[in-house]
């Protein structure tokens, strides 16, 4: 049964490193939000109409995810579920199209999310979303953090270089557990 990864915490909180070192452990295909906005609009887009087309990028990327699922391939989704109704929208979603949802929950201190953030802003790299001053308060002020009745696995990112894939049996379905960090882990 082919598995959808579903990476789920704020910007800065290391998504999008863990995300990649995930597909390139595992060969599933790698879709995240942010870099298809940026192709399309660039690394600052314009606030009018941006929620119309967040929401046709979520959509695209579902219709992505089906088509490769249904031909048995493994899909990453580097999104961020910030709610618990896009979440469990997920799950439903990726149960219809035959597949496992799986989700990482990153654990990560604001102050070093807020650090590579402002670092992410002054690199403006290809694929990378600016995120204006501010914005983070505003986003923490609408993000759910997963219930404890929320399966995850946690995946502590406040230091890492390479991040070690956690086996399945270390999935936890208790989401406020205390999270130890990947071991060989080396500051970054």
């Amino acid at each position: 049964m082919p598995t959808i990864y579903l990476i789920h915490g704020l910007p800065g909180s290391g998504k999008t490193v863990f995300a990649r070192r995930l597909a390139a452990e595992t060969g599933a295909v790698l879709l995240n939000h942010d870099a298809i906005r940026t192709a399309v609009f660039g690394f600052d887009p314009p606030k009018e109409g941006f929620e119309e087309c967040t929401e046709r990028i979520h959509e695209l990327i579902w219709t992505l995810t089906e088509k490769f699922v249904r031909h048995g391939v493994d899909v990453i989704l580097d999104h961020g579920f910030w709610s618990r109704a896009e979440r469990n929208e997920a799950r439903v979603r990726s149960r219809s199209f035959g597949a496992d949802p799986r989700f990482y929950r990153m654990v990560c201190p604001d102050a070093i999310a807020d650090a590579r953030v402002l670092k992410r802003n002054e690199a403006a790299e290809p694929g990378t979303l600016y995120v204006p001053p501010g914005a983070l308060e505003v986003f923490r002020a609408r993000f759910q953090p997963m219930g404890a009745d929320e399966e995850s696995i946690p995946i502590r990112t406040d230091s890492f270089n390479k991040l070690p894939l956690p086996t399945p049996a270390s999935r936890t379905p208790v989401a406020g557990a205390p999270v130890a960090p990947p071991p060989g882990i080396a500051g970054r």
